[in-house]
């Protein structure tokens, strides 16, 4: 039976919020389908390129959903953003909003 708390009710549709726009879940759902694309023979080399404060999270779903069928990539993400370094994709952190050195890099 659904809960009638009030209170209850509003913090899972918080958290089913948050959910449904994190980067990760969203790339990760577009991985299984590019997959599957590269799987029918569509094309035979896969380049993962991405910018932004989300761009880590979504290189990291790109890289477990793909399991090793990335060939390359390079993303730009803002500083602190950066976990574990990804296997087959570089990750710049750079300045934002205002764009450094770093930032250039990643784009060379």
């Amino acid at each position: 039976m659904a809960s009638t708390d009030p209170k209850k009710i509003v913090t899972e549709i918080f958290f089913a919020a948050l959910n449904a726009v994190n980067p990760y879940n969203a790339a990760r759902s577009y991985a299984d389908k590019i997959k599957s694309v590269y799987e029918k023979g569509a094309f035979n080399k896969l380049v993962i390129a991405g910018f932004g404060k989300a761009a880590y999270l979504m290189a990291k779903a790109m890289e477990t959903g793909l399991n090793g069928l990335i060939n390359e990539g390079v993303i730009v993400t803002k500083y602190g953003h950066v976990g574990q370094q990804p296997l087959a994709i570089r990750c710049y952190e750079a300045g934002h909003p205002l764009p450094d050195e770093n930032g250039l890099k990643g784009t060379t």
